[in-house]
């Protein structure tokens, strides 16, 4: 990657998006979900998963190792308090997803994640 000066994150993140290729199928190891109060004290569901590389992963459970896997975070959109405990072990696939930036609580950039919604997660029966 081309070190590069860009006048917006947005643009920053267009570039990114270009650059990351996702896995072809990632296994599903962990969900959460939960609740924030937006700024007018609302209460405001949100899901996330926690996905690896199936192929990674598996290098990583034959060196007796798999915690250590590079997990991948997906905060999905449009969140509706959907039961997400089917997805855990599932493998999938995201066709329609964005990079992101991650906040932590004091509204800083910690790294970068993954969006799209539950509808756009496609579920491989097959596995």
């Amino acid at each position: 990657m081309n070190i590069m000066n860009f006048d917006s994150s947005q643009k920053f993140l267009n570039y990114l998006q270009l650059q990351t290729l996702l896995p072809a199928s990632m296994k599903v190891l962990e969900v959460k979900n939960g609740y924030f109060k937006n700024k007018d004290g609302k209460q405001i569901p949100w899901g996330q998963l926690y996905v690896v590389d199936i192929d990674l992963y598996k290098k990583f459970e034959g060196i007796g190792q798999p915690e250590s896997c590079p997990q991948i975070l997906i905060k999905l959109r449009q969140y509706k308090e959907e039961d997400l405990s089917q997805l855990l072990g599932a493998k999938v696939n995201l066709p329609n997803c964005n990079l992101i930036f991650h906040f932590d609580k004091f509204k800083q950039p910690t790294g970068f994640a993954l969006s799209t919604e539950l509808k756009d997660i496609e579920v491989d029966s097959n596995a």
